[in-house]
């Protein structure tokens, strides 16, 4: 019985290091970080009319991320924001309970255009 346990005990830590090995490897390297890029960018251009682009995803994103090189434009290819480098710092329990909080916002050198 006891065999059992330590051998269920063992296959449940070696579970939980490779979903934290996961999750740190879709935070923090570039492989991990341009996967979740084109995921975002792809969701984001589904429920938009028109395109977002985003030409790199920096930091760690399990606190804050920083975009470069961000525009969406509207359906028609007119631009409608851009910015150089657009940077956010936030907490990862406030999206894991459903809320969108954001500490800190920056952004550089915007560009909107509302027509």
């Amino acid at each position: 019985m006891w065999k059992i346990l330590k051998i269920g005990g063992l296959t449940m830590a070696a579970i939980a290091l490779l979903v934290i090995a996961a999750i740190l490897g879709l935070t923090n390297t570039d492989i991990g970080r341009e996967r979740v890029r084109r995921i975002a960018v792809s969701a984001i251009n589904k429920s938009v009319h028109g395109t977002t682009r985003v030409g790199r995803v920096d930091g760690n994103l399990l606190r804050g991320i920083t975009l470069r090189d961000v525009s969406i434009t509207d359906s028609a290819g007119a631009p409608f924001f851009a910015s150089p480098l657009v940077q956010a710092r936030y907490t990862l329990a406030n999206f894991l309970s459903k809320h969108i909080v954001i500490d800190a916002l920056g952004i550089t050198k915007p560009s909107v255009v509302l027509d």
